[in-house]
């Protein structure tokens, strides 16, 4: 399948890596979630989906934050704040590549250009290298 676009195939495969990458952070943040709410067993399974499948990824971070903090008081708070601080992080990486337009680049590179008018008209352009788009695409929560 060949989309209508001027960027190269390979920045194609980044981009969609990003996506598949994200959709497995927000996955991890329900599994998270289950585990906390008591547990994934196969009885429970579905009861925990439930409760899970209509979150935006903003109510699945604070949910998994919350739950965290109630279930282990005595832990170090500042984990579960630099966790949820990556994660909304990683959000508006993913954010900000995914809704923009892409086009070809000059140099091996995309362009990504990107409009809004929140105080006025405000054309943004970057053009990056797939290196670039490799390190967003590999959201690393483990650091």
């Amino acid at each position: 399948l060949r989309l209508a676009t001027s960027i190269p195939a390979d920045f194609l495969e980044v981009l969609g890596g990003l996506v598949v990458s994200f959709g497995a952070l927000e996955n991890s943040l329900s599994l998270g979630i289950w585990m906390l709410l008591g547990g994934a067993s196969v009885l429970d399974q579905e009861k925990y989906q439930i409760v899970t499948a209509q979150l935006s990824f903003e109510q699945r971070v604070w949910m998994f934050g919350s739950l965290y903090r109630q279930k282990f008081p005595a832990e170090d708070a500042k984990e579960v704040e630099e966790l949820v601080k990556r994660c909304f992080e990683a959000e508006q990486k993913r954010n900000t590549h995914i809704h923009s337009l892409w086009v070809g680049g000059l140099e091996g590179a995309a362009t990504r250009l990107k409009l809004t008018a929140r105080s006025g008209l405000k054309v943004n352009i970057e053009d990056h290298k797939k290196e670039e788009l490799i390190k967003v695409a590999n959201i690393e929560m483990d650091e």
